[in-house]
C-alpha cells in the first residue's frame, strides 16, 4: 500500500464519500487546506494513481467575462477506491455506489464483467475482493 500523508488521506476521504471534486472547494469552501497544499495533494494522487481528472468545465461567470482556466474535478480511480477502503475512508458495502459516482470501470474483461456485476449487486463484490486479497483483517 502507498503511504500517504494525513491531507491525503483526508481528501481522498472527501472524494470517496462526496464525489468528484475541484481543489477550489476543498481549499477554500470546506477549508480542508490551503490553495498550495490541496493542489500538491492532487498532483501526488494523481501521480499515484489514486485519481484523475473526470471532467473540465468553464466556470459560470457570474457576470463577468472570464476567459481562464476550465474547472477541472477529480475522482477516484479504482486504486483509488481499494485505497479509500483500506483507509477506511468508506465502508465495503457503500463502495459499488462510490464507484458508480465516480464512472469507474471494472477491471475485468468484458465477457467477466457480467459476473463481477452479479457478485457486486448480491454480495458486494468489494467485500469479496478484499477478502480474497487479504487486504485487512477487521474491514466489517
Amino acid at each position: 500500500m502507498v503511504n500517504l500523508t494525513a491531507k491525503q488521506k483526508e481528501i481522498l476521504s472527501y472524494l470517496a464519500k462526496n464525489g468528484p471534486s475541484w481543489y477550489y472547494e476543498l481549499s477554500e469552501i470546506k477549508k480542508i487546506a490551503s490553495n498550495k497544499t490541496v493542489l500538491q495533494a492532487f498532483r501526488a494522487l494523481k501521480r499515484l494513481g489514486l485519481m484523475e481528472v473526470k471532467k473540465e468545465e468553464q466556470p459560470p461567470h457570474e457576470g463577468k467575462t472570464l476567459f481562464g482556466r476550465k474547472r477541472k474535478y477529480y475522482g477516484l480511480t479504482f486504486k483509488g477506491l481499494i485505497h479509500s477502503l483500506k483507509i477506511g475512508a468508506i465502508k465495503p458495502r457503500e463502495a459499488r455506489e462510490v464507484r458508480i459516482k465516480h464512472g469507474i470501470a471494472l477491471p475485468a474483461p468484458p465477457e467477466f464483467k457480467r459476473v463481477v456485476e452479479y457478485v457486486e449487486e448480491n454480495w458486494g463484490f468489494f467485500y469479496f475482493l478484499l477478502k480474497i486479497f487479504d487486504f485487512d483483517e477487521n474491514i466489517d
